[in-house]
């Protein structure tokens, strides 16, 4: 214990999934039924079953729409959002606030800035959706610039707040946090509003919920842009004529996702808590490739539409790129974590190297179809 308890705090990539293994609908969730009684909430059935029933919901929902995504999306997140600012604003009140130890340069090293970079890119993470649901209003190009600032600048600022507030509290609770009870629980008892630990938990699960709702439609859009560009098959560009929804794009993330799990936890010995580290981290590495393209590709578009090249832009285009391709590099030279997680890295590569084989055959048989038949 005393070895797993070290390796908690000092791997900031085991940190990073453990952060977003507990934030999952189905962990709080579960973790709310425990508290009101229901012993197996947190067991592989249960938990599985959540998933899966939350996941055909927000497929549903997402199909009927922008309109009534976006209603949801609002009404479940101003349900959720009051406990949880109840919650931060006690613990900030508290006396377990430690601005002066989290904000000293002491003990900073070049690897924990790079990893601070890498952590603060993923704030960008998933502008492309935004582009793509950007496109679908009135006026594109002032929405769609406002809102890959806006969101992830936005996100941001509430997440260092929360973080510099809730961090001391957390830290001294990692025994607790090791034996599966949720943070939120953690700072709601320790900051002497422990009546709001299980409801906390309850609307968490719903917030998460409503993400995923934004999931559906982010990522919808994105698979009918590649489409689009003949890099997926043209079924998943078509709309549903009544809700105007890609049904077809819809279903293409959402299947997989309902099966996915399902066949991991059959396959493996490893928890839904566990199966969703995995795969979260896994995602992290797959951004690698095209966001480092995207970085590179912007600067280059945006030389080409001026006379000459912008400084500014050029050394962010270096920057960002070489943040977002640290993301990779990290884990295979500093490969200092448990098993599987140590094995992404070249899971990642090799997953990319197939998909690539697939799509240059299929380029080159679509391009053979299309040569004219000689008389």
């Amino acid at each position: 214990m005393e070895h797993s308890r070290h390796r908690r705090r000092d791997d900031p990539w085991l940190h990073r999934r453990d952060h977003v293994t507990h934030c999952r609908s189905g962990g709080f969730f579960g973790s709310f039924l425990v508290s009101v009684g229901v012993q197996n909430a947190a067991g592989p059935g249960i938990q599985l079953l959540i998933y899966v029933v939350a996941t055909l919901i927000a497929m549903t929902i997402a199909y009927r729409g922008i309109d009534l995504s976006v209603r949801s999306s609002v009404i479940l997140t101003i349900i959720s959002l009051p406990v949880m600012l109840v919650i931060t604003i006690a613990t900030a009140f508290s006396g377990n606030v430690d601005l002066a130890g989290q904000l000293s340069l002491n003990d900073l090293t070049l690897n924990s800035f790079l990893q601070g970079l890498a952590i603060g890119s993923a704030y960008f993470i998933g502008f492309e959706g935004s582009a793509a649901l950007g496109a679908e209003t009135k006026n594109p190009h002032r929405n769609i610039p406002r809102a890959i600032i806006v969101i992830p600048v936005g996100i941001g600022l509430f997440y260092l707040a929360g973080t510099e507030i809730q961090v001391p509290t957390l830290v001294n609770a990692a025994d607790k946090l090791a034996l599966g009870i949720s943070p939120n629980a953690v700072l709601a008892e320790a900051a002497g509003v422990g009546f709001l630990a299980n409801v906390s938990d309850l609307v968490l699960a719903v917030a998460i919920f409503a993400s995923l709702i934004g999931f559906f439609n982010y990522g919808s859009r994105v698979i009918v842009s590649a489409a689009s560009d003949a890099l997926l098959p043209s079924a998943l560009i078509r709309v549903n004529k009544r809700y105007k929804s890609p049904g077809a794009a819809i279903a293409f993330i959402g299947i997989p996702s309902v099966i996915g799990p399902a066949l991991l936890l059959w396959l493996t010995p490893a928890s839904p808590l566990e199966i969703n580290g995995y795969i979260a981290t896994l995602l992290v590495y797959f951004w690698v490739i095209p966001y480092f393209l995207i970085c590179i590709g912007g600067a280059v578009l945006l030389n080409r539409s001026k006379a000459s090249g912008s400084l500014i832009v050029n050394v962010g285009a270096v920057m960002a790129s070489a943040t977002v391709l640290w993301l990779y590099l990290n884990g295979i030279l500093n490969p200092g974590r448990p098993a599987p997680l140590n094995a992404l890295p070249y899971v990642m590569i090799g997953t990319v190297v197939v998909f690539l084989i697939a799509l240059v055959v299929s380029v080159r048989s679509r391009k053979t179809n299309r040569l004219p038949v000689r008389q």
